[in-house]
């Protein structure tokens, strides 16, 4: 099993950022803490184990490099 990495660039955070300084503008602060770390609660969760499989044992597919769960 590999692990999926997930980087947040610093557009990302400001694109954020700013969406976040936007709902703050209207006067919904609470709303806007919410906001930010709703994203990026969601973004840690994209942080996933990923599943790996070995290559096939039939020769022929094992040439097509096809994997098998068995």
């Amino acid at each position: 099993m590999g692990r999926r990495k997930v980087t947040i660039t610093s557009e990302v955070a400001e694109e954020i950022a700013k969406i976040s300084f936007f709902i703050e503008s209207k006067g919904l602060k609470g709303t806007a803490i919410k906001f930010t770390k709703s994203i990026m609660n969601f973004i840690r969760n994209i942080d996933f184990n990923k599943l790996e499989y070995a290559f096939c044992r039939d020769p022929e597919r094992a040439l097509l490099e096809l994997k098998c769960i068995l």
